[in-house]
């Protein structure tokens, strides 16, 4: 009986715990889209939160387990946007220029594809020096038919780009193209 009551204790405990860290239940998010869904998921030992992201209007916030939404060294950011009328060349141009008009510190260093899982090309673009005058290290974008899904990487020094970058390309490559369920 003694046994029974430190198990039922430690059960109510850790469920109590889990309670807390809302949104972590699962690591990948299902995402609704137009004419597909699409599964982001977290490389290991990295959280995602999509509950303090779309508090600040992202889709999905990953970093690492050891780190919080609110204070981390690095972290990666995942929007999804509708393509309206334009191209993804189109797209990238003008979503490119946003963001060196919003951070004139932006420089970019090298331009890459990275293919995920399923074989989808992510166009990626490196900043030179992040995490010193700007925290954007590294922007992907997915062609996803009717949408784009943008990744950005965040670091705060640049002494955290590589592990940042090594996760934000798994990141990445994580990311699948799920078909709608018919009823």
């Amino acid at each position: 009986m003694r046994l029974f009551l430190i198990a039922f204790i430690l059960f109510v405990a850790v469920a109590a715990t889990a309670d807390d860290q809302v949104g972590f239940e699962e690591n990948y998010v299902l995402y609704e889209g137009e004419t597909d869904n699409f599964i982001i998921d977290a490389p290991d030992h990295w959280y995602i939160d999509i509950e303090n992201a779309s508090k600040d209007g992202y889709t999905a916030a990953i970093f690492a387990d050891t780190e919080s939404y609110n204070d981390p060294s690095m972290i990666i950011y995942v929007w999804v946007y509708h393509k309206d009328s334009l191209s993804f060349q189109e797209f990238i141009s003008e979503d490119s220029a946003y963001y060196i008009k919003r951070d004139a510190a932006l420089t970019v260093a090298s331009a890459d594809t990275v293919l995920t899982d399923q074989g989808k090309t992510a166009v990626v673009f490196e900043m030179e020096n992040p995490g010193m005058g700007s925290e954007t290290a590294a922007i992907g974008y997915i062609d996803a038919g009717p949408e784009i899904v943008i990744y950005e990487l965040d670091v705060r020094r640049l002494d955290h780009f590589l592990e940042g970058n090594y996760n934000f390309r798994e990141a990445i490559w994580l990311f699948k193209v799920v078909g709608k369920e018919t009823e």
